[in-house]
């Protein structure tokens, strides 16, 4: 009871009143979590749908689709006119950094994101010198937020830490 469900229309509606607002899909693929192939397919039509009925390419923009896998990203970029992309690495149990790096690089995505342990300043370090930033998820703690911008995470994921909260790290 603590939340609203919004429409895609309305979520679509409130990014386009609000241009500096992004929204970052966190899709299911191949069904993981139970979802299945289809049913982001049948929501990112959804968005893309509702996007094309404003007339306004640049919502596009605003919308960051989370991708999990080369095979993944390939799909959206080749159906899709998205152009803002963060690669994830959740689902990837040994990672190989430079070859996920070297797939950012190829195809322009400039966000990786992984949990807060693999966050280390050796794994951000691989991804700064290609000029990739790394987000780290999920940090809901001040003093541990710091430590993740300590080792060179440029973003965090978060649940409860204000923008302003933020802000008095960098102090």
């Amino acid at each position: 009871g603590q939340y609203t469900p919004i429409s895609v229309e309305d979520l679509i509606a409130c990014i386009a009143q609000h241009p500096d607002m992004y929204l970052m899909t966190d899709f299911k693929w191949d069904n993981s979590f139970g979802s299945s192939n289809h049913d982001v397919e049948t929501i990112m039509n959804a968005i893309t749908d509702t996007i094309q009925t404003y007339q306004h390419l640049g919502l596009y923009e605003q919308i960051i689709i989370q991708v999990y896998s080369e095979e993944n990203y390939r799909y959206i970029a080749d159906n899709y006119p998205y152009t803002n992309y963060v690669y994830t690495l959740y689902n990837y149990a040994y990672p190989i950094y430079e070859e996920i790096a070297a797939t950012c690089l190829k195809y322009n995505i400039p966000v990786v994101t992984m949990s807060k342990e693999r966050a280390t300043t050796e794994h951000v370090e691989i991804f700064d010198k290609w000029n990739i930033q790394v987000f780290s998820h999920t940090v809901n703690d001040l003093e541990e937020a710091g430590q993740q911008i300590e080792h060179g995470v440029k973003g965090i994921y978060t649940d409860w830490i204000l923008p302003s909260e933020m802000e008095q790290i960098n102090e």
